[in-house]
């Protein structure tokens, strides 16, 4: 029981694991943004190094909001003309985006693995960060993008909803672990 629950916590994080470092890199965002700020204000002083922590945190919380949107079905999207459709057509239609946007995520997958091994020994300026670790954002959220429209694919084919907000993950994973 008590390895269960382990289990399923451990699942759960893994499931999640696009929204938590969303929410820490954007933290970290606005604590150095907030910092710096008051040091300027106060104390005439600012640490420099934290204006690269706040440029590479953001980046990472875009590219991961990017991705749990996208999971949770949270994009905008002009859907008026689908909704005019037959229930079926829009099952199909629903169908082709959801390929497509698989596809572009797959490629832009794929670039973003062509500019980690290409990025060589760039690095930020202050902090000597090697690059990789903010060009790595674009590898992580559209490696999410790729499953999450695979999962979504394939749920739309079965007729399920394609929402996969943390419940919706794990069920997939109950199914999977059941069949």
């Amino acid at each position: 029981m008590e390895t269960e629950k382990k289990e399923n916590k451990l699942i759960h994080f893994l499931l999640n694991i696009d929204e938590i470092l969303g929410y820490i890199t954007l933290t970290a965002v606005v604590f150095f943004t907030a910092l710096n700020v008051v040091l300027r204000y106060c104390f005439h002083f600012t640490i420099s190094f934290a204006e690269e922590i706040t440029l590479i945190a953001f980046i990472w919380s875009a590219y991961l909001g990017s991705a749990a949107a996208y999971k949770c079905e949270e994009h905008i999207a002009i859907d008026i003309i689908i909704n005019l459709l037959p229930e079926k057509a829009r099952k199909w239609v629903d169908i082709a985006i959801n390929v497509f946007i698989i596809i572009i995520s797959a490629s832009y997958l794929y670039l973003g693995i062509v500019l980690c091994r290409n990025v060589g020994s760039k690095s930020t300026t202050v902090m000597s960060i090697p690059y990789i670790w903010v060009d790595l954002c674009i590898v992580v959220s559209f490696g999410l993008m790729t499953l999450y429209g695979v999962i979504k694919l394939i749920r739309r084919i079965q007729g399920k909803s394609p929402v996969l907000h943390s419940t919706g993950i794990e069920d997939v994973m109950e199914e999977a672990k059941n069949s």
